[in-house]
């Protein structure tokens, strides 16, 4: 499924439609606080997947090389995370990682599907055998692991166990939009340090906030001015039948990535529309601070009021250098 899905996620990156009316702001309110170098002995072919703990390290998950890697602030390298302790000769091909509220790791791997790590990239074991990757998860404090699932079953949150057994089952979807939630890894979720569980889904900028026992407490809501609405499914899950009906449904219309833990009390929300990139900042009481941010490429993580985008150096005498992170904090305080 992750292989169609990453060919439906380029396609959808190519389509050649009409450029967003309003110009590129977010240079105009963030200020480039830092970039964020790798050593040249260690080869990073991409940063597939980056996170962020409270003393903001670094967690690499790049598919390229394969490999995960947890780094300081400053660069240096803590550990390449590894189950070769835990389990020697195993079918390493990590898809993605993140930190615990504890700083412990969880990766998910390509099957079997994942193992958890201490705060210094030591292993701890490999998760359930009932366990199946979400496209998105977050952790209580705890260590009990929610997750965002789009299966060909239904969609659904999930409470788990540290170690991904199945606890129950909660969330809001749009039922009208199952194919396409099924074949786009968009939407997202996050758990704020209060225990509140935020999700949003493809779709929408619709935020639905529930507590850790999976009630439903509010929904938030604000569209940004370009916004365009999904109109209608997928008509099929057939591979085939899929790129085809993508341009008719997602031509000018606006879906959402991902949300972010920005910081103690905000939230950050990531927009795609017309091969650009759109960015609310909103409270965790429902309160929006930026509406219409546009940005010309996708945010990797937004944390301790910090903004993460990956950039990629030019060739140099035939080598292309590591990739590098910018670091950008909003100037403008609302």
């Amino acid at each position: 499924m992750r292989i169609i899905n990453l060919l439906v996620g380029l396609y959808l990156i190519l389509l050649n439609s009409i450029s967003i009316s309003q110009e590129i702001n977010f240079y105009q309110i963030a200020k480039h606080s830092k970039t964020i170098n790798f050593p040249d002995e260690i080869v990073i072919g991409n940063i597939n997947y980056l996170d962020v703990n409270n003393s903001d390290d670094l967690l690499i998950t790049d598919r390229v090389a394969g490999e995960v890697y947890l780094f300081q602030e400053s660069g240096n390298i803590i550990n390449k995370v590894s189950p070769v302790s835990c389990h020697p000769g195993f079918n390493w091909r990590p898809i993605f990682s993140k930190f615990d509220k504890s700083g412990n790791i969880l990766v998910i791997n390509g099957g079997p599907w994942g193992f958890r790590f201490d705060n210094l990239g030591n292993c701890l074991g490999e998760m359930d055998v009932s366990f199946l990757p979400p496209i998105h998860f977050d952790f209580l404090s705890d260590g009990n692991l929610i997750g965002y699932y789009n299966l060909d079953d239904g969609n659904q949150l999930k409470k788990m166990t540290p170690f991904g057994k199945s606890v129950y089952s909660f969330g809001n979807f749009p039922g009208e939009f199952k194919n396409l939630i099924y074949r786009f890894e968009g939407g997202g979720l996050v758990v704020d340090d209060s225990e509140y569980i935020y999700q949003v889904n493809l779709v929408s900028p619709e935020i639905f906030k529930f507590d850790q026992n999976g009630k439903q407490l509010d929904v938030f809501v604000k569209y940004p001015k370009y916004f365009r609405k999904v109109e209608r499914d997928l008509n099929d899950n057939n591979p085939a039948q899929v790129m085809k009906d993508i341009p008719k449904v997602l031509n000018n219309k606006t879906t959402i990535q991902n949300i972010f833990y920005y910081d103690r009390d905000k939230l950050l929300i990531l927009l795609y529309h017309n091969r650009l990139y759109g960015i609310q900042i909103l409270g965790t009481d429902g309160k929006y601070f930026y509406n219409d941010i546009i940005v010309d490429k996708p945010v990797l993580a937004a944390k301790n009021a910090k903004i993460y985008f990956m950039h990629q150096p030019e060739i140099k005498n035939g080598i292309l250098p590591n990739p590098e992170v910018h670091v950008y904090e909003i100037i403008e305080d609302k």
